[in-house]
């Protein structure tokens, strides 16, 4: 998976709204909890039957899973699904980060750069709002003028569940693919 590939759609505005943020000091840094010790990473494999099945009118375009490293210290195993509806999108990612701080970062950017129950605009435009969701720290992203959403939830401080839409007209679709993965098993993944 290339760069581009990996930084597209919903995930570009991820990244520039945390880097908006950081330049900015627009937003509290979350508390950061210690260190833990990064363990192995369960195979890409083994995340794929996670992923959501029967989004009533969805059609899965691609399933995939892979290992990406970022750099020698900083890897995480994905599963990724693409599901179309007409020309509406969603790509619905599980990933694991063994626990790996920098790849939880990469992954759920506004769940980990945000305090629980923060709710800020960006622009004129962009609404992220950490909240909790399934008893795990979670986050929205909302853009009204490009109709992008995001729905990102941190599972047991290690795995990531994610779902991005495009266009979308609110989050509530993206909650209704959320709702389909079995976060309970995805955590049982890392015992």
């Amino acid at each position: 998976m290339t760069l581009h590939q990996f930084m597209s759609g919903p995930r570009a505005v991820t990244v520039c709204v945390t880097l908006a943020i950081v330049v900015a000091g627009a937003a509290p840094i979350a508390k950061q909890e210690p260190v833990k010790k990064v363990v192995p990473l369960v195979a890409p494999a083994a995340l794929e039957p996670l992923l959501p099945v029967g989004l009533e009118g969805w059609t899965t375009l691609r399933v995939s899973s892979n290992r990406v490293a970022a750099a020698d210290a900083c890897a995480w195993a994905f599963a990724e699904g693409i599901y179309t509806n007409g020309g509406n999108k969603l790509r619905v990612t599980i990933a694991d980060t063994g626990f790996d701080s920098d790849a939880l970062m990469i992954l759920a950017t506004i769940v980990m750069s945000f305090p629980a129950g923060h709710t800020e605009t960006i622009g004129s435009d962009t609404v992220v709002t950490r909240i909790t969701y399934a008893d795990s720290p979670a986050a929205t992203l909302w853009n009204s003028s490009k109709h992008e959403a995001e729905f990102t939830v941190v599972v047991g401080e290690r795995f990531v569940a994610k779902v991005e839409g495009t266009p979308a007209d609110s989050l509530d679709l993206l909650k209704t693919a959320l709702d389909k993965i079995d976060l309970k098993k995805l955590a049982d993944l890392g015992r």
